[in-house]
C-alpha cells in the first residue's frame, strides 16, 4: 500500500462487510431478547388464565 493514500477498494469492501455483519448481529441479539421477553409474558399470561379457570371451576 502506498503511504498517505486512502484505503484500497478491498479494504473498504472488508470494512463495509464487517459493518453489515455487526448490524446483523445486533439485530439478531435484539430479536432474541424481544422473543425471550414476549414468550415469558405469554407463558405467565397462560398460567394466569389456567389458574383462574381452575379457581372458578372449584366454586
Amino acid at each position: 500500500m502506498i503511504t498517505g493514500a486512502g484505503p484500497s477498494w478491498i479494504e473498504r469492501l472488508f470494512r463495509i462487510a464487517l459493518l453489515v455483519k455487526g448490524i446483523d448481529g445486533a439485530a439478531e441479539l435484539i430479536g432474541a431478547v424481544i422473543l425471550l421477553v414476549f414468550s415469558g409474558v405469554m407463558v405467565i399470561r397462560e398460567y394466569v388464565v389456567l389458574r383462574r379457570k381452575r379457581l372458578s371451576a372449584g366454586r
